[in-house]
C-alpha cells in the first residue's frame, strides 16, 4: 500500500510544481464596439507633435536706462518727504536731463494703505542741479480716504568734488491723520538745507536743518540735518538722518536739566501715613 502511495507522489510532483510556477499577464484587450473607450490602451504620443516651452528672453536694458534708475533713486530723497521711486519710467531724456514717471504702494495693517505717484524733472547747468517733482498720494483706512498733492523742489550747487550745498523745499495739501503714528507717513510742508561732504570715495556726511511743518500741532519745528552715508558708486549712495534722533536727546537732557528730573510724580516715601495736629 504504501508503494502505491509513493508512485501516485512522485507521479504528480511535477505537475504541483508547474502550477506554482508564476507567470506573466497575457490578458489581450481587443478593440471592438463592445469594449469601453476607457479600457483601451493608452496611444504613445509622437515627440513629433508634443508641445514644447521654451523661456522668455531676459530683459536687456541699456545703460543709459540703467544709470537713469540710480541717479533718480539717489536724487529723489528730498528730506522731510518720501518721493516713490519703485516703477520709474524714463518718458523723455536729454543732456543733461530728463522727464521722469514713478510710482508706489505701501501697506501697513492696521493702520493704512499708501498710493502714490509721481511726474519728476531733473536738469544740470554745469555745476548746478534743478531737480522738481508733482506728487498725488491717496491715504486709505478704515472706512476713509484722503488725497494729497505735492510739489517738491531741490537745487543743488557743487562746489569742488569733494563739497556740496543743496536747498529744497515741499509743499503739500492739508491732510488730516485720524492717529499721531499717521502723521509720520503723510506729507506735509517743509523747507531746508544742508552741505555734504565726501571724506573719502565711499563715506561722507551732510549736515543741515530743516523746518517741517507739524499735521498734528499745526505749528513749524525745526530740526537738524545729520546724515552719515555710504557711496555706492558715483551716482548711487545709502544715508540715514539721525538728526531727528540726536535732536530729541539733547532735548530731553535740557528739560530734565532745567526742572530737576524727570517731570513725573516721584512715587510716595513709606512711613506711617501723615497726621493732622489736633485742634
Amino acid at each position: 500500500m504504501n508503494r502505491i502511495v509513493n508512485v501516485i507522489l512522485c507521479a504528480a510532483a511535477p505537475v504541483i510544481a508547474l502550477a506554482q510556477v508564476e507567470r506573466g499577464d497575457t490578458l489581450q484587450v481587443e478593440r471592438g464596439d463592445t469594449v469601453p473607450s476607457y479600457m483601451l490602451p493608452t496611444e504613445r504620443v509622437d515627440n513629433a507633435i508634443a508641445p514644447s516651452f521654451e523661456p522668455l528672453p531676459a530683459m536687456d536694458y541699456t545703460p543709459e536706462y540703467r544709470r537713469s534708475l540710480a541717479s533718480l533713486a539717489n536724487r529723489w530723497r528730498i528730506y522731510g518727504v518720501d518721493v516713490p521711486t519703485a516703477g520709474v519710467a524714463d518718458i523723455a531724456s536729454w543732456s543733461g536731463g530728463g522727464l521722469y514717471a514713478s510710482g508706489s504702494s505701501m501697506s501697513m495693517p492696521g493702520m493704512m494703505g499708501v498710493e502714490s505717484g509721481a511726474l519728476s524733472f531733473r536738469q544740470d547747468f554745469g555745476r548746478l542741479t534743478f531737480t522738481g517733482s508733482v506728487t498725488a498720494t491717496k491715504y486709505g483706512y478704515f472706512r476713509g480716504l484722503q488725497t494729497g498733492y505735492g510739489f517738491n523742489g531741490s537745487l543743488t550747487y557743487r562746489i569742488s568734488d569733494r563739497w556740496s550745498v543743496t536747498a529744497f523745499g515741499a509743499y503739500s495739501t492739508g491732510l488730516t491723520p485720524m492717529t499721531p503714528a499717521m502723521a509720520g507717513y503723510m506729507g506735509a510742508p517743509s523747507f531746508g538745507g544742508y552741505a555734504s561732504y565726501d571724506i573719502n570715495d565711499h563715506w561722507g556726511i551732510s549736515v543741515g536743518a530743516q523746518a517741517t511743518k507739524s499735521l498734528v500741532t499745526n505749528q513749524w519745528e525745526a530740526q537738524p540735518i545729520v546724515e552719515p552715508y555710504y557711496r555706492i558708486n558715483k551716482d548711487v549712495k545709502i544715508g540715514v538722518n539721525v538728526g531727528g534722533i540726536l535732536y530729541n536727546v539733547v532735548k530731553d537732557y535740557m528739560d530734565k536739566k532745567n526742572h530737576g528730573g524727570s517731570p513725573v510724580m516721584a512715587p510716595p516715601r513709606p512711613g506711617p501715613p501723615p497726621v493732622a495736629p489736633r485742634r
